[in-house]
């Protein structure tokens, strides 16, 4: 568990930790710590926010000495329990800086506190920060950090180390079986993070210096990790916001964990990316039909959202930005395409959603593209043209049709041009055109050949009937010859030959002639 404050801090409210409390008198945690598995972890939390090495305000221990705590935070709105269904437990809470707070950069921060009970939801919890820029003027550069100091058994055996594949920095005592206790940066900005130990580096035992929060936030990951054997270790996660505009704001999220080893601790961490980003994933985008005219304007406005991210897809199947805003407008479409948007309302964008956009056109499909005149073959055309509703057919030989699907016949051999102009209700036209050949006939006639029967020796000629041109074969049907007729030789023994006719555009089945 955790304890959420309305100044800044984290686990103990008051100006001294629960160990501190517990040996002076008088003086009050304010706050149950951060536990887990019923161990006390934590020594001392909090927020800290730097613009440069004068200008920072934050509510953990000062350049004083005994670990007094700086209050520069005060409440504006104390932190309660809220009802946000993608949690267990959650509460919010707004704050500023003190206006006695000679240092002060100009900052009002709103905090989250979300929580969940069950595996394995239950190692972490998430706090969110959303900085407001109230100073009045733009900040270039600004630093939000967590600094912990936590308790892990003796603390003269505490160890400090950083992930970086999970963003996390964390403390243990390797001297026992004592759980594991990190703070995770969630938001997307670039981690700092600063061990601090008494062996080297910065030293915060003797007081911390806003030169020194600033240094350590500051500098990259200068010091990821302690020194062996350091008598107190601590350590500061920190990310960069950058050109934060006078009444702007950015987010900042930390996971703070707890579990019972290294394996447990990064499973937490995983999970706990995983559930951030999920409540903070914009939702999908709808996207009505976009239809144009070819050649017109169309505008791609999805809901719901603010703010959309437009792509196209790259051959390589990645997506390429287009723009960004609340739509899309696209000239000249002659062609339909896909394109992809995503909401970018929250901390997350949304999964990218397809968008169609379709250009209204004329299309239509034939039954065939060739007929035969003396196979009595009629050409069916059917409209494709989707969402049309009115339409003009030509049929290349002086007839005409408005009908949607008509049928036609063609008295006359020859190459003839179909076209359709195809309207819809919003008054877009667009022409098509297919050729279409028609022949005399589409399969030639078998041709008639009587049986021949001859003495042996005789010279045969075979003459169809029943068409103009014919290819002869023989009994292995290999083409001996075309014509309209076929001189065969002198006839020895039964003989068997194969007759097509050719008059039309495909060959006819071939006729067995037998010579006996």
């Amino acid at each position: 568990g955790l304890t959420a404050t309305s100044n800044g801090r984290i686990g103990f409210a008051g100006d001294y930790s629960f160990w501190n409390a517990g040996i002076v008198p008088n003086r009050q945690a304010l706050g149950n710590g951060v536990r887990f598995g019923g161990r006390q972890l934590l020594f001392e939390a909090g927020l800290v926010l730097a613009a440069d090495s004068s200008r920072v305000s934050d509510g953990v221990r000062g350049d004083g000495p005994q670990y007094r705590r700086n209050q520069h935070f005060v409440s504006v709105r104390n932190v309660a329990s809220q009802n946000y269904p993608p949690t267990d437990a959650s509460a919010a809470g707004l704050f500023r800086e003190d206006w006695y707070h000679w240092n002060r950069i100009g900052l009002e921060v709103e905090h989250q506190t979300y929580a969940w009970r069950n595996a394995p939801n239950d190692r972490f919890v998430i706090v969110e920060y959303k900085i407001r820029n109230r100073s009045g003027s733009a900040l270039d550069s600004l630093f939000a950090g967590l600094f912990a100091d936590w308790e892990i058994g003796t603390r003269q055996n505490n160890q400090a180390d950083w992930d970086a594949t999970r963003r996390l920095g964390y403390v243990h005592n390797p001297t026992g079986s004592f759980p594991y206790a990190g703070v995770q940066l969630l938001t997307t900005q670039t981690p700092r993070h600063y061990a601090f130990d008494t062996q080297g580096g910065i030293n915060i035992f003797d007081g911390f210096t806003a030169a020194e929060k600033f240094r350590a936030m500051s500098g990259g990951t200068p010091r990821t990790r302690t020194t062996s054997g350091a008598d107190d270790v601590a350590h500061l996660l920190a990310a960069r916001i950058q050109n934060l505009a006078d009444g702007d704001s950015a987010i900042v999220a930390f996971a703070v964990l707890g579990a019972g080893s290294l394996p447990e601790l990064q499973a937490a961490a995983d999970a706990a990316r995983q559930k951030f980003v999920e409540i903070n994933r914009s939702p999908r985008p709808v996207v009505p039909r976009v239809q144009t005219c070819r050649g017109g304007r169309v505008m791609i406005a999805p809901t719901p959202g603010r703010t959309f991210r437009f792509y196209q897809k790259q051959p390589d199947g990645n997506l390429q930005p287009l723009s960004a805003g609340r739509e899309l407008t696209l000239e000249n479409v002659k062609n339909d395409t896909t394109l992809f948007v995503t909401n970018a309302d929250s901390l997350f964008e949304s999964e990218p959603v397809p968008v169609r956009v379709e250009v209204f056109g004329a299309r239509f499909d034939t039954s065939k593209d060739s007929l035969g005149i003396a196979d009595g073959d009629v050409l069916q055309l059917s409209s494709q043209s989707e969402t049309a509703v009115r339409w003009q057919w030509d049929f290349g030989d002086g007839k005409t049709s408005d009908e949607q699907n008509p049928a036609h016949t063609y008295a006359e051999a020859g190459v003839y041009e179909v076209s359709l102009i195809a309207e819809n209700a919003e008054g877009c036209r667009d022409t098509t055109v297919r050729t279409v050949r028609v022949f005399p006939g589409i399969l030639s006639p078998p041709p008639v050949v009587q049986p021949v029967t001859v003495c042996a020796g005789d010279s045969v000629a075979i003459v169809p009937s029943n068409a103009s041109a014919y290819r002869f074969y023989n009994q292995n049907q290999q083409r001996i010859g075309e014509g309209t007729r076929h001189n065969a030789g002198r006839i020895y023994r039964d003989t068997t030959f194969y007759v097509t006719s050719t008059d039309f555009l495909v060959e006819s089945v071939p006729v067995e002639v037998r010579i006996t």
